[in-house]
């Protein structure tokens, strides 16, 4: 089970895979690193061969932004696309580290609890902590994942299909 937001999507176009990189490459800034300054791009990245890594181009820092992994494979109709969206590695050991430290905390008042019951209450906070962490972190990623497909698939006149697995 995954504990991190990820999304899979496959998307199809009647698009030749050169005609869908063509349109890919035009609307992104190619770069090696990650640059703070403003793009008039749609997404920025790098492509190679049939493969890409993508992120929107944004005016302002979004954390949860979603790494936009692809593939392209032709299809019998024009070219399939499966789309892997994902948090940034950086952004995943920092979620993984604050979660460990409110999970102790949790544990902490747990244990104390046991002992004095009046501390039972203070097991909320660091519970409605790992909530409130988790659901932020959720529901930013999943908005930016709605907004990157629905760019891709206006961008590539692709019709969604249903995730996979």
């Amino acid at each position: 089970m995954n504990f991190f937001p990820r999304q899979t999507r496959s998307l199809n176009t009647s698009l030749s895979p050169h005609q869908v990189l063509e349109k890919i490459r035009s609307n992104t800034q190619l770069t090696n690193k990650e640059e703070f300054k403003t793009y008039k791009k749609l997404f920025k990245g790098y492509i190679s061969g049939n493969h890409f890594k993508l992120t929107r181009s944004l005016s302002y820092r979004n954390s949860f932004q979603a790494e936009i992994f692809g593939e392209l494979s032709a299809s019998k109709r024009g070219t399939s696309i499966k789309l892997d969206m994902k948090l940034s590695p950086l952004v995943t050991v920092f979620v993984m580290f604050w979660s460990t430290g409110v999970s102790l905390a949790l544990i902490v008042f747990v244990i104390s609890s046991v002992n004095n019951p009046k501390m039972a209450i203070g097991c909320l906070i660091p519970f409605a902590m790992l909530v409130f962490g988790y659901g932020l972190t959720l529901i930013c990623f999943n908005l930016d994942c709605v907004q990157a497909k629905k760019i891709m698939t206006n961008l590539l006149e692709a019709n969604h299909q249903q995730p996979f697995l």
